[in-house]
């Protein structure tokens, strides 16, 4: 995963950088989406239990310590 905050910024590169980089990362971060998509379709979202997210200003706004979510699978969409 992604290095503490205290290391180096760039020292997590999963598909490399510069010339050298990886031909497949297109590919597998489209592939990731696609897992996603098919996951979500089946499932329904929702927070799990436990303190709410605060909210954190950086560039973006983002959740302090992340957002622990909870996915059900539908009814509808057993094989």
């Amino acid at each position: 995963g992604p290095p503490p905050a205290d290391e180096e910024p760039l020292s997590y590169l999963p598909f490399g950088a510069g010339p050298r980089r990886c031909i497949g990362e297109r590919f597998a971060l489209l592939e990731a989406e696609e897992i996603c998509c098919a996951v979500l379709k089946r499932c329904t979202v929702r927070l799990a239990r436990g303190p709410p997210p605060v909210d954190e200003m950086r560039l973006t706004m983002r959740a302090r310590d992340g957002i622990r979510l909870l996915l059900e699978e539908d009814e509808t969409s057993k094989c």
